[in-house]
């Protein structure tokens, strides 16, 4: 009887962990798929900045100079950075972008190049993009943060490696 009773109870928390392995492992496949295409779009936006300036610089009357450090966006190594200081990155980018359409604005010439337009509507296309990608990936991240700190979730999460999604900092600077 007792033995039965043991076989029952281990079939139990054997079921109980499996299921809760499959929730967090779900939850956590979600957040890095949507992380990764947060990755991707910031990527894409980097590189289109850099062509941006590449046209900008193109057009002699304009002050370049303005934009302050545009190295940010030459950065060693982009893609084995992590998604925290991407984000990072894409708000210096989004005031080197934002400064460029002010100065293309007071250029008529520039204001009407092709290649600009063509940008900038990518430009601004990427960014409704990223911003509802970072909504998503910031509640998905939050979400798998708070299924892996409930008991019993914690213990299944500690003994299979499940470690917490960081989520970008709201705090401006």
């Amino acid at each position: 009887m007792f033995e039965s009773l043991r076989v029952i109870i281990t079939f139990i928390l054997v079921l109980i962990v499996f299921i809760i392995y499959n929730i967090l492992k779900k939850y956590r496949n979600l957040t890095r798929k949507n992380g990764s295409l947060l990755e991707e779009l910031l990527r894409q936006r980097c590189y289109l900045a850099l062509n941006l300036i590449e046209i900008v610089k193109k057009c002699p009357d304009l002050e370049l100079a303005k934009l302050g450090k545009i190295d940010v966006l030459k950065t060693k190594n982009y893609d084995k950075l992590e998604l925290n200081k991407k984000i990072e990155i894409d708000k210096k980018i989004s005031k080197i972008v934002s400064k460029i359409v002010e100065i293309v604005d007071k250029n008529s010439d520039l204001k009407n190049n092709e290649q600009y337009i063509a940008i900038n509507k990518q430009l601004i296309q990427l960014d409704n993009d990223i911003t509802k990608n970072k909504k998503e990936y910031k509640r998905l991240a939050k979400e798998y943060n708070s299924k892996i700190e409930g008991f019993p979730n914690n213990l299944v999460a500690i003994l299979f490696g499940f470690n917490e999604e960081k989520i970008e900092n709201s705090k401006k600077k």
